[in-house]
């Protein structure tokens, strides 16, 4: 879960490859947290495939977490260790 002033902004499931976002995400630069968790070795990759039920690709946060680092892979976008 990533936090904005105590407030949930996003939530990354088990596996990694779904997020939900709440009305704090857009407060907060919640991809540059989700890279953290590659970047200190918590996670090997992120590979999101939906957000918010949606194809990340199709959606509007595609751009922000290609510009936190994750790349286009086959399944949505992939950020690896």
């Amino acid at each position: 879960v990533v936090l904005a002033d105590g407030e949930p902004a996003v939530f990354l499931e088990r596996g990694a490859k779904t997020l939900t976002t709440f009305p704090a995400a857009e407060t907060v630069e919640w991809p540059d947290a989700l890279a953290a968790l590659v970047k200190d070795g918590r996670l090997r990759k992120i590979e999101v495939q939906r957000i918010d039920g949606v194809a990340v690709t199709d959606g509007p946060h595609a751009e922000r977490l290609r510009v936190a680092g994750f790349a286009d892979g086959y399944r949505g976008l992939t950020l690896r260790g």
